[in-house]
């Protein structure tokens, strides 16, 4: 488990503020990202202020981005839009940018 700080509330009333807890460790299928900054949005609140019921806190609002992620080189672009273009797709494609070097 990896402590990670974020921000919550502790009760239907509370205002949001710093908190800490422990996340699981990456599998092997997920991808590791760095956030720079995450938003909350207006359903986040209405679920953070328990007004649809059945809250549980502490409570940190916001979405999980969930998604399979396969990282391709530039030379790859073309073989993966006829992919895309066929539906043959099932995850994200994400272009190395490093291989954007090894292009003539």
């Amino acid at each position: 488990m990896t402590r990670t700080r974020g921000y919550a509330a502790a009760a239907a009333r509370a205002a949001i503020a710093p908190f800490s807890f422990d996340r699981r460790e990456p599998r092997a299928s997920d991808v590791a990202i760095d956030i720079e900054y995450c938003g909350i949005c207006h359903s986040d609140i209405h679920k953070a202020r328990d007004e649809w019921g059945g809250s549980i806190f502490p409570m940190v609002p916001g979405h999980d981005i969930a998604c399979d992620v396969e990282v391709v080189s530039i030379r790859d672009v073309n073989e993966c839009w006829e992919r895309v273009m066929k539906s043959d797709v099932r995850y994200r494609f994400v272009i190395d940018m490093a291989t954007l070097k090894d292009q003539p």
